[in-house]
Formats: structure tokens, C-alpha cells, sequence
């Protein structure tokens, strides 16, 4: 009994150390390559979104230019709107 429990003990150890070295053996040149070609396509995508986030960073910046400058263009037709309305309530 002390003889099957020191072989069953040898042969539990012995596949232990089997898989801990096929864990630690490097990985595949296919893997490498499948992983570099993901990592380089998404730094693609990820080069072609900062270039789109910068044209409508722009695009929003002048929207809000011309939007100010409408803003300020209503606000003096509004004053002379109120200008008249008062010039017209001193008249009457």
C-alpha cells in the first residue's frame, strides 16, 4: 500500500511538472503574428478616430464661432427693435 501511494504520488507529481512545461513553452509564430495584426488593426481604427474626433473638434469650434457671431447679431437687432418701440411710445 505505501509502494501504490508513493508511485500514485510520482505520477501525480510528474503530470503536474508536464503541464507547468507546456504552460511555460513560448508561443506559436502563428499566435505571435494573429496578435500583432490585431494589435496593428486596431491602432489603424484607432489612428483613423483620432483624425475624426479632430475634424469634428474643429467643425465645432467653428459652428460655435458662427454661433456667437449670430447671437451677437440678434442681440443688436433686438436692441433696435426695443429702441424703435420706445422712439415710437414717446411719439404717441
Amino acid at each position: 500500500m505505501r509502494y501504490f501511494t508513493k508511485g500514485l504520488f510520482m505520477i501525480v507529481l510528474s503530470v503536474c511538472l508536464l503541464s507547468l512545461i507546456g504552460c511555460a513553452t513560448p508561443p506559436k509564430k502563428e499566435e505571435i503574428s494573429e496578435k500583432d495584426t490585431i494589435i496593428q488593426n486596431l491602432d489603424e481604427e484607432n489612428a483613423v478616430l483620432r483624425r475624426e474626433m479632430d475634424r469634428l473638434t474643429k467643425e465645432n469650434q467653428l459652428l460655435t464661432e458662427e454661433k456667437l457671431k449670430i447671437d451677437e447679431e440678434l442681440r443688436v437687432i433686438k436692441e433696435d427693435l426695443n429702441k424703435k418701440k420706445s422712439e415710437e411710445s414717446t411719439i404717441k
